[in-house]
């Protein structure tokens, strides 16, 4: 079980250690303490939860309803990821469309500018635009809590690094139980299903 509240799928020893999966994604036993494996691309985390070894124990699969994907103790190879096939909604669709010159996704114009940098410009610029809360408008941020989180949120997939941006947009009063006006879901649960930790 994971922090005692979720269950593992499933669990398989390879390369030496102990892997542990769930609907939530993959952990391995090192140094006594159950972490995400360090060496995963954002890519493939979707892609875990139930574990195979092959049986001269040189690949380890693993597999969700989200995709799947192998590793060889070195090198993690996505097989293939159920997201690149959804059709995505023209709601989805104009969300997608962050950045300059294209469809705005709000009317502020300091959290469109910090949007276009969470979208466009990495983590590093993204956190450097967070760095100073004294520029910032605080209570827009707070207002557009769901936007700024999400949107950190899923480029941590394509980029490593936007966990933190996250965090950072959490500490300076983002409300992480802010939900989409349409769908209810929360930010928390859209990190959780994208296996993105924010503690």
């Amino acid at each position: 079980m994971i922090g005692g509240l979720l269950p593992f799928k499933d669990m398989a020893w390879f390369d030496g250690r102990l892997w542990c999966g769930s609907d939530y994604g993959l952990w391995v036993l090192q140094d006594g303490k159950l972490i995400n494996p360090p060496d995963q691309p954002a890519a493939v985390r979707n892609a875990c939860g139930v574990i195979d070894v092959s049986p001269d124990g040189k690949v380890m699969l693993t597999a969700s309803p989200h995709g799947a994907s192998l590793y060889d103790g070195r090198t993690w190879t996505l097989l293939f990821s159920a997201f690149a096939f959804a059709e995505k909604s023209p709601r989805a669709q104009a969300r997608a469309q962050l950045g300059r010159g294209k469809a705005r996704l709000t009317e502020h114009d300091g959290m469109q500018a910090l949007l276009d940098v969470i979208g466009n410009d990495g983590p590093d610029a993204s956190l450097a635009a967070l760095a100073q809360p004294e520029t910032l408008d605080l209570a827009a941020l707070r207002e557009h809590s769901w936007l700024l989180l999400v949107n950190a949120i899923s480029a941590q997939l394509a980029w490593d690094g936007y966990d933190d941006v996250a965090r950072r947009l959490i500490e300076l009063g983002a409300d992480l139980d802010a939900a989409d006006p349409e769908t209810g879901m929360t930010a928390r649960a859209i990190a959780q299903t994208m296996n993105v930790s924010l503690a």
